[in-house]
């Protein structure tokens, strides 16, 4: 029986350093296992158990503060020594994220902290558990002991913790520190609670604060509303969804204070859940986190975002049914590995064992990849490709005209009509 390839959570293209070389290869990251491919034919070169064959993974730190090694500390069937490996890849900070969160799941947390979070709706200090983690940094409520906020270090911005003194100038009391997150999130504010100082809370997560800069953020006078929607009250938190001519909104219903600000330009996909008819998601192409929401009035709130990115951005803007698998990316994108699948699967009417499967897989990964605007113009399409996709389009019934409506088409299908629109623009 076949073994089929593991979903990974995410792939980084890497240069591997040895004495004989450097060497290209894909790093793909699971929760099992931590795997190496040869980027020219997927062949799988390293592969290494997280449970006993992965011990750290840690930045090489020299002169060039733009560095991008990283060595990673493995061995080879669980036995013998760890050797340290050596790569790098301008993903340097993604890479440690996620290998730390691997390893985290089974560590605990790096240190733990009473604090006072600032609500600022109220202007009241309440207090929460500060948890810093290999990854970043939790807040936790001390009623339920529920995860209310977090960020990692590689979401933390530039500069990442600003001290804040006492706005009456009192002498001897510290006033706090401030959290600013990337990707237009509001910043936060703390104070330590009694059993620790703001110092030895800020010394477990950065030495200094280079700068310092506002805490909170406002949006610009000139962005006027073009439209909103407001989500429902339950499990997730609810917000005011307002669209202006530059940017995404979230704000607060209460006292409509913005919580997240995102430029339209930032948008790379829209997700229209087929299973839940409520929901739905942003997708973005600067790293940021992808925005899930629920709303009453999904398809027509849909609507008016992708007819305002359209407009504004001047660019179509792709609406799918379901997230984009982390681990179908990869930087640059590369159209050689589905051309290789549909050569195979096309060959002697696809009788090469497993050869279906690994176009599907294909399929869904050059979507992951290719820009909704088409193939760009660096990857060649040879035809046994758009043979192929052809081969796996769906069939259409035909029908009476007074047969009920047919079914949504399957995630299969659905893939495989976009992996066809994708290429046919070159034809």
């Amino acid at each position: 029986m076949l073994q089929s390839e593991p979903e990974y959570l995410a792939r980084y293209l890497v240069i591997k350093h040895s004495w004989r070389g450097r060497y290209k290869r894909i790093l793909c990251l699971s929760n099992a296992c931590i795997i190496t491919l040869d980027p020219s034919t997927l062949a799988v070169t390293n592969s290494y158990d997280v449970a006993t064959d992965f011990d750290t993974a840690a930045p090489i730190i020299g002169r060039d503060e733009n560095s991008n090694e990283f060595n990673l500390s493995v061995r080879t069937d669980g036995r013998g020594k760890f050797k340290s490996l050596k790569f790098s890849s301008r993903y340097r900070a993604s890479i440690l994220t996620e290998l730390h969160r691997i390893k985290g799941n089974r560590l605990g947390a790096v240190a733990e902290f009473p604090v006072l979070h600032l609500r600022r709706r109220n202007a009241e200090w309440v207090p929460f558990k500060l948890k810093v983690t290999y990854v970043g940094v939790e807040l936790i409520d001390l009623k339920c002991g529920d995860l209310r906020w977090c960020l990692d270090f590689r979401d933390f911005d530039s500069p990442a913790i600003i001290s804040l003194s006492d706005a009456y100038g009192k002498k001897g009391i510290e006033g706090g520190f401030v959290l600013c997150p990337l990707y237009g999130r509001k910043s936060k504010a703390f104070q330590a609670a009694s059993g620790t100082t703001n110092s030895a809370i800020i010394a477990n997560l950065t030495k200094t604060a280079k700068s310092m800069r506002r805490a909170k953020e406002a949006v610009g006078a000139d962005e006027t509303p073009c439209g909103g929607g407001l989500g429902e009250h339950g499990d997730a938190v609810s917000r005011q969804l307002i669209l202006t001519k530059v940017s995404l909104v979230e704000r607060r219903p209460e006292n409509y204070e913005a919580v997240i600000v995102r430029p339209l330009s930032a948008v790379n996909a829209l997700i229209r859940f087929t299973e839940e008819p409520q929901m739905f998601a942003i997708e973005f192409n600067d790293g940021c986190p992808i925005h899930v929401y629920a709303s009453t009035s999904r398809d027509s709130l849909l609507a008016a975002v992708r007819d305002l990115l359209q407009t504004e951005g001047q660019c179509a803007v792709t609406v799918l049914p379901r997230l984009t698998m982390p681990g179908h990316r990869i930087d640059p994108p590369c159209g050689r590995h589905l051309a290789a699948a549909a050569k195979d699967a096309v060959s002697e009417g696809g009788s090469i064992p497993g050869s279906r499967a690994k176009l599907w897989r294909r399929i869904r990964e050059f979507n992951a990849c290719i820009p909704y605007t088409g193939v760009p113009p660096n990857i060649e399409v040879p035809e046994v490709t758009l043979m192929a996709l052809i081969t796996m389009l769906p069939a259409t019934p035909n029908l009476p005209p007074e047969s009920p409506p047919l079914p949504p088409p399957s995630p299969k299908a659905a893939a495989t009509v976009m992996g066809f629109m994708h290429v046919y623009v070159d034809y």
